[in-house]
């Protein structure tokens, strides 16, 4: 998530102040290495659990970024007086709560990195085909006839372990953006008729 937020706040002009609330543990070190290349674009990064207090020298003292997953009223409201400009959501789409925080704030801009699109578009295409399959069921079954030292057998010719073929049938993507065009690529790849709604 950092090196994605890092880009963003590259391709901003003149200095910036963003602030990383509550990033996860295992992100710190990434946030470190991003720091540079942030500097380098005119971006103060900086992160934490809360909130820096407002003061003179402090990053608090004004904010134009605020990067976190799940903003609450009282920090947008907070972070209004200071400048604030932009929430950026360090995954691929913002949950409801945030998107209604941001209907009743349009002068913020929201932006969210993309940079786990690719293994969410992946597993969604594996649930698809986990489920249109039967994955699960078969592979329990399976398991279960081995357990009992059943021997067993596809069933390729029994009607109840027939599966749906995807090629020639129609899918609906709901969603047209990082995500939803690798899925709606992968199921075009399958050899289905794909119709993406945005």
């Amino acid at each position: 998530a950092a090196g994605a937020c890092a880009a963003q706040c590259q391709g901003s002009q003149g200095p910036m102040r963003a602030f990383y609330l509550r990033p996860d543990e295992d992100e710190v070190p990434l946030l470190e290495a991003a720091v540079g290349p942030c500097r380098e674009a005119g971006v103060d990064l900086r992160w934490g659990d809360a909130l820096e207090p407002r003061g003179p020298g402090g990053a608090g003292a004004g904010l134009e970024v605020l990067i976190t997953r799940f903003p609450t009223d009282d920090e947008l409201d907070e972070l209004a007086g200071r400048g604030l400009q932009a929430l950026v959501v360090p995954f691929a789409g913002p949950t409801e709560t945030t998107k209604a925080l941001m209907r009743e704030r349009p002068a913020l801009t929201l932006h969210n990195c993309h940079f786990n699109a690719a293994p969410t578009a992946e597993l969604a295409v594996a649930l698809l085909l986990s489920a249109v399959k039967r994955v699960g069921e078969f592979d329990a079954k399976m398991r279960r006839q081995a357990h009992e030292n059943v021997i067993w057998s596809a069933g390729w010719d029994l009607p109840e372990t027939n599966v749906m073929k995807l090629e020639g049938r129609t899918a609906v993507v709901l969603g047209y953006g990082a995500l939803g065009s690798r899925v709606a690529a992968t199921l075009g790849a399958l050899g289905m008729q794909v119709h993406a709604v945005r």
